[in-house]
This record gives C-alpha cells, structure tokens and sequence, in this order.
C-alpha cells in the first residue's frame, strides 16, 4: 500500500505536456511584456513562476543557453552540438524547429534526476515573435512509463 502512495506523489510532481506548454506560453507572454533582460532573469530563478513540480524554463540563442531555470551553471556556455543519450542532436533540432516553424515539439532522451535513468523527454518550443530577437524558449517533461 506504501509503494501505492509513493507512486501517486511521484506522479503529481511530474509535469505534463500540457503543463510544459502552458508553461512556455506564459513564459513568452512574461518575455514580450517585460524585456528580454527581466525575462532572463526570472527564468534563471530556482523558486521563479516558471519552476513548476520538476518543470522549468530554459532559454536557447543559437546554441548558447541564455537561462536556466534548474542549472544556472550552464548559462553563456554553447551547447549547439549537445547530444542526447541516444546521440541525436537536439539543440540543434530546438533551433531549427524554432527558426523554421516557430514552435513545435523536439523528443530526446535525458538523464532523469529524482530516477536516476536516461528516459524519454519531450520539450516544447516556442520563438519570441520579436524581430531580430533568436530567443527560443523551452521546456521539456518526461515521458510517463518510460
């Protein structure tokens, strides 16, 4: 019955792809509102509107992580040749999917941090709609049953 319980509070502190949708949509409102400047700065906040049960937003200019809303560390360093567990290069296919369609959908696989597995992940992307602006704005869930 414990393992029951367990499974159900595991499963109510995981994002879902709904969630992480709504999530970057907020996010881009919160970016074209308030400037890029103010808008990076929140996403890099740990306890940020946009840090959401294991959800968060990250930020991508052309391969270089601009935020980070789980691991500021990674902020100005370029991850454009990133690869996934499974080798695929999905910075790159965020910056395309962003310049050429302006939002969508990217799958990878991620090491998962409270599993300790690589596991399925799926992130929605979303370019600012503001001229001359590269800003991709990301967030990504993990796939359940996976």
């Amino acid at each position: 019955m414990l393992f029951i319980f367990a499974l159900a509070a595991y499963a109510d502190e995981r994002g879902t792809a709904d969630e992480a949708r709504k999530m970057v949509k907020k996010a881009v409102d919160f970016y074209v509102k308030n400037g890029r400047a103010k808008a990076l700065a929140e996403f890099n906040k740990a306890t940020s509107q946009f840090v959401y049960k294991d959800l968060y937003i990250w930020t991508e200019n052309d391969g270089i992580t601009t935020s980070h809303g789980k691991t500021p560390a990674v902020v100005g360093k370029n991850f454009i040749d990133m690869k996934d567990a499974s080798g695929k290069l999905f910075v790159r296919e965020i910056i395309k999917l962003g310049k050429e369609k302006g939002s969508g959908w990217v799958d990878y696989t991620w090491s998962d941090l409270v599993t300790k597995r690589v596991s399925a992940k799926c992130a929605y992307i979303e370019k600012v709609p503001i001229p001359n602006d590269s800003t991709i704005i990301v967030c990504g869930f993990y796939v359940k049953g996976q």
